[in-house]
């Protein structure tokens, strides 16, 4: 109960800030409230067991990303921008307001129809396909695999192995036919969610044998930890051993950290481990210190399911060694969490997901335009200045002489008749 309340109160406080940095006519109100509302969305990730993208939220997003913009709000002054409503009669978008109305009334219908719909149908996770994977271990050569019709593996080298492929689910018949020639059958039930290793394995005389077994691709318990198994495919070895290499007592020649003990040819052994690098040792099980084959600081990756095969492999000199083949894979994702929606988006909506992008950079600018007011130059208004006396008082006082409208002006030509003024 206390997880619903937290939700509801970050989710309003999340709207609330929403709502106020859009209605807010400072910028720099704006981008704080910005800040309150991704503060908001980086507690709901907290909420769902996400701490990695909470703190990217905060300190990618409220951090860097928020300053960044209030940097450009105060270089530009765009906080001493005067707030004045400009009237209905001088706005440029009077459709707006109502457009944006309906189209918000909208968004919030289908939204809550949406949840009231998944309420009342509860939905199940979606169950995956069955998925298949062939790897050669064989010496006779390259094969070629199908399943059913299907052509799984093609001219496939000892050592290689291919990735899961899906196929529906049924009964096939696997086939493998090696380049020198003959096929080897078996048969298999496809059953949904489920994934089957194909292992050709065999030596070079004779025909590659065929061994199905499932591999655990399931989401781990512990995120971060690495799933391991382990297939004994060496046919002329005793049950084998696998054990930690630095755990060694020279004393008495003993190992003290024995991961897998009496692993017989055709059988597996599968271990969860968290991540890092491992370093075994594989001993036979008939003599506890021969060892069979190494492997020194192979890295258990993290959310992944690890394929070793044991086995033969026949040199151009013609000597036989014992090697681990690894093979690797990563496990499903949780259904809902933030790997699985990863998956997702990147892959079956990745072009959906692009265009939503290119959506909100078109309805960024499109709200930039839409606020944008327009500012009229105001005109000037030139008015004569008041003098405190008349121009003929100015006048007078500056020659000396009462000026009257019938005087003559001052260095008027003289007329017939009358004396030139003495300059």
């Amino acid at each position: 109960m206390t997880e619903v309340w937290l939700f509801i109160i970050a989710g309003a406080l999340a709207v609330a800030a929403a709502v106020m940095m859009l209605l807010s006519e400072n910028a720099v109100h704006s981008a704080l409230f910005l800040i309150v509302t991704m503060v908001c969305i980086a507690l709901l990730f907290l909420m769902l067991d996400s701490p990695f993208l909470a703190m990217i939220q905060i300190t990618v997003y409220a951090g860097a990303i928020m300053v960044l913009f209030l940097f450009v709000i105060m270089l530009l002054g765009a906080e001493k921008l005067g707030t004045a409503d400009p009237g209905p009669e001088k706005s440029r978008f009077r459709w707006f307001t109502p457009v944006a109305l309906s189209l918000a009334l909208a968004l919030l219908f289908s939204i809550g129809l949406v949840t009231i719909q998944g309420n009342i149908d509860a939905q199940e996770p979606p169950v995956a396909d069955p998925t298949v994977r062939v790897v050669n271990v064989s010496n006779s050569g390259p094969v070629d695999v199908y399943v059913g019709s299907l052509l799984l593996a093609d001219d496939l080298a000892f050592g290689q192995s291919t990735s899961f492929a899906s196929v529906p689910v049924g009964e096939y018949t696997v086939s493998v036919r090696p380049a020198s020639g003959g096929e080897t059958t078996a048969v298999f039930d496809a059953v949904a969610a489920e994934s089957t290793n194909i292992v050709a394995h065999g030596p070079a005389d004779e025909a590659p044998g065929i061994a199905l077994f499932l591999q655990d691709m399931r989401p781990l318990a512990n995120e971060g930890d690495g799933r391991i198994t382990i297939f004994n495919a060496k046919a002329d070895s005793t049950n084998v051993a696998v054990v930690e290499t630095d755990t060694y007592n020279t004393a008495d020649g003993s190992y003290s950290f024995v991961r897998v003990q009496n692993l017989a040819f055709g059988f597996t052994s599968i271990l969860e481990l968290p991540n890092g690098d491992v370093s075994w040792r594989f001993l036979n099980d008939g003599d506890g210190e021969q060892i069979i084959a190494e492997l020194f600081d192979e890295e258990l990756r993290r959310d992944s399911s690890n394929l070793i095969v044991l086995a033969d492999e026949v040199l151009p000199a013609g000597t036989v060694r014992t090697l681990p083949l690894v093979v690797t894979a990563p496990t499903a994702a949780q259904f809902g969490s933030p790997r699985a929606i990863g998956y997702s988006l990147f892959t079956e909506f990745l072009l959906p997901f692009q265009v939503l992008g290119l959506l909100l950079l078109a309805a960024m600018v499109g709200v930039i335009v839409l606020t944008q007011r327009e500012i009229k130059p105001v005109k000037k208004i030139q008015q004569r200045r008041k003098v405190s006396r008349p121009l003929t008082s100015v006048i007078t006082a500056q020659v000396g002489q009462e000026v009257t409208e019938d005087a003559p002006r001052l260095n008027a030509p003289a007329t017939a008749g009358e004396a030139e003024p003495v300059k």
